[in-house]
């Protein structure tokens, strides 16, 4: 959903000695938040806002780090955040999150969210002071809007005040409205967000009709709550409001007024079903209409002949025929329909988890870009697990070939904003790569006091402080075909591709001991190897992109997710016990590739300089990587 699809206006009052509110967002997450004191304490005033953009903070911390943003996952972020709040604040916590057309809303303490549909207006959720977290979601419509209350904001906006307020106003109105009703009271508590929703651009005033039909949201509570209809919501509400002449509710808002008169009892109902049960199929003809279609197309066509000029057995021949054809049409007819059924309920499924995964990418791009490719990925594999399920010349497969094609420019954006701009330095920047400029050798290594580097006759060590040379292990046919060296605590280790082992060489007073560093029973097809790094555990790079990780000789389980290209011909790898994630040299997509030691994708560094590198390392600080291109080494920030 484009920004423009969603307005939104912020009413917040002045903080006072004893209670303090604030309205926040960030991208599709809403939330109004007030903390009230409960004791007298004077010196706790100043710490009322500190307390609440800590939780604040908390919330988008917790928020932005879900792999998946539900109902369950957004609530469990919630009552990470609710945990700061101390026992002696009494807090009114509104949330909502916006994904694509679903809403998720939840509230902690008390505190309301209401929901205009048209004409009609309803509570969808409201809070109490129980220590427990409500939730509901379901899907938007066009021109709804969205009011998140906290407690003390809806104690001072009367609720006849709030209906009229909503009547033909665009956000921004209805809070210039309600403003003045909250910042002429002392009470610090009060905040609101009034958002807007509209499916063709941004809301205005000429654009809100009451010709918007309602639909249900799914409620969820930590406690069984009693179930209760928006109509019985409505109807105690407004009993409640005959009771108070100041609030007298006017009972003509829940009514269009064109409406036939036997509609204008109709009410908002928003129980039961969650999100996915609100798909909706265009209208389409009963089966037993186009049965009885079919019955008197055949009846017109038995009509041309004239029975009464046939013979008996040519009439009961023609009956049966007639008979025989008709089941067949029916059968074709049926078959036709429970696949066209089964074909749409598959895309609106499909198509609805995709794009709601698409928007959460959009969402947080400016927020969080590892999280915004991950979503941007997962509605990407959405599509393409299921494309081949709708025919070429489909509009289904048309519809969902548009989404993929603006996944792909979100995920091509993202990119571009990884580019990097490496300049020349001195090779002496890099005691790895000057190195290796000075010396033929395909495998460099090094650890705080030397360089190492691997031939075919042996290892050598270069002293970074004198730049001295000395061969250290001669290999006495220890190994035939190199496929990586690395150095660490003082050993060094060979990765032996024709072995298919990895020779560990460790360092005693009279030179190298040598043993295999699996473990017994380990096993390992390292003929496709091209690298090693080593940081504790042990990382094989192939050259078709896997890695392989061990710890102590032992085979771990790791696997690379959240790459939007897979490796491309990767040549080095490089890993450190002082920086907590591991770079791969891509050199085919012309990119290094840092991943957490989790093997999940973090983020990447793109310049053509980099296709025909040779080798790289990061600094020992981490905030700079170094590279060897055409026999020049260059260098760029971290970021």
């Amino acid at each position: 959903m484009p920004d423009s699809n969603l307005a939104f206006a912020k009413i917040v009052s002045n903080p006072s000695a004893s209670s303090w509110s604030q309205a926040y967002n960030a991208g599709k997450l809403f939330a109004v938040l007030s903390l009230q004191k409960t004791t007298d304490n004077e010196n706790e005033g100043d710490g009322l806002s500190t307390k609440g953009k800590e939780i604040l903070s908390s919330l988008e911390q917790e928020f932005f780090t879900l792999e998946t943003k539900d109902l369950n996952s957004i609530k469990q972020a919630l009552s990470v955040t609710i945990q700061q709040i101390p026992p002696d604040l009494r807090p009114s916590f509104v949330i909502c999150y916006i994904a694509g057309s679903v809403l998720y809303i939840f509230i902690y303490g008390k505190g309301k969210v209401t929901l205009r549909r048209g004409s009609k207006i309803g509570e969808v959720l409201e809070g109490s002071e129980e220590a427990s977290i409500k939730s509901a979601s379901g899907f938007l419509q066009n021109e709804d809007i969205i009011v998140l209350q906290t407690g003390q904001f809806s104690q001072i906006i009367p609720r006849s005040t709030l209906v009229s307020s909503l009547d033909h106003q665009t956000p921004e109105q209805i809070a210039e409205t309600l403003a003045p009703h909250i910042h002429e009271r002392e009470e610090g508590g009060a905040s609101a967000i009034i958002l807007g929703f509209s499916e063709n651009g941004a809301i205005t005033s000429e654009d809100i009709e009451d010709t918007i039909e309602p639909t249900p949201l799914r409620s969820e509570t930590q406690e069984e709550q009693p179930e209760i209809s928006l109509e019985e919501k409505v109807e105690t509400e407004s009993d409640k409001n005959k009771e108070k002449t100041e609030e007298k509710f006017d009972e003509s808002v829940f009514t269009t007024p064109e409406e036939p008169e036997e509609k204008k009892d109709e009410r908002i109902s928003f129980e039961g079903k969650g999100p996915e049960d609100f798909l909706s199929s265009p209208a389409k003809k009963p089966p037993s209409a186009r049965f009885s279609s079919i019955f008197l197309s055949v009846k017109q066509i038995l009509g041309r002949f004239k029975p009464n000029n046939l013979n008996k057995s040519r009439r009961l021949y023609l009956t049966i025929g007639a008979i025989i054809l008709v089941v067949l049409l029916a059968g074709i007819l049926f078959s036709v329909m429970g696949r066209s059924g089964t074909d749409k309920k598959l895309f609106d499924q499909v198509y609805n988890e995709a794009s709601i995964k698409y928007e959460e990418g959009k969402s947080l791009s400016d927020l969080n870009a590892a999280s915004a490719r991950d979503s941007f990925l997962a509605s990407r594999q959405i599509i393409e697990q299921n494309l081949d399920k709708f025919p070429s010349d489909s509009e289904e497969r048309s519809k969902l070939s548009n989404l993929l094609a603006s996944i792909e420019e979100s995920l091509s954006g993202s990119e571009e904003k990884n580019q990097v701009n490496p300049a020349e330095v001195e090779s002496s920047e890099s005691d790895l790569l000057s190195a290796r400029i000075d010396n033929k050798a395909e495998y460099f290594a090094q650890n705080d006091e030397n360089v190492y580097f691997l031939t075919d006759s042996g290892i050598t060590s270069i002293s970074k402080s004198d730049k001295d040379k000395e061969e250290i292990i001669e290999n006495d046919d220890d190994w035939k075909s190199s496929g990586g060296l690395g150095a660490y605590l003082g050993n060094v280790y060979v990765l032996d591709k024709s072995s298919d082992k990895v020779i560990k060489f460790v360092a005693a007073e009279s030179g190298f001991g040598q043993a295999n560093y699996f473990a017994s029973g380990t096993k390992s097809d390292l003929s496709n190897a091209v690298a090693i790094g080593i940081d504790g555990a042990l990382y094989i790079l192939f050259s078709d992109g896997r890695i392989e990780k061990y710890n102590k000789g032992t085979k771990e389980t790791f696997s690379i997710s959240g790459l939007s290209k897979e490796l491309s011909s990767p040549t080095r790898i490089f890993a450190s016990t002082d920086i907590d994630e591991i770079y791969i040299l891509d050199n085919g997509n012309s990119r290094i590739v840092a991943l957490n030691k989790d093997g999940s994708y973090k983020t990447e560094y793109s310049s053509p300089l980099l296709k025909p590198a040779e080798d790289f390392e990061v600094s020992s600080d981490g905030k700079k990587i170094y590279f060897l291109s055409g026999n020049k080494v260059y260098t760029f920030s971290l970021f």
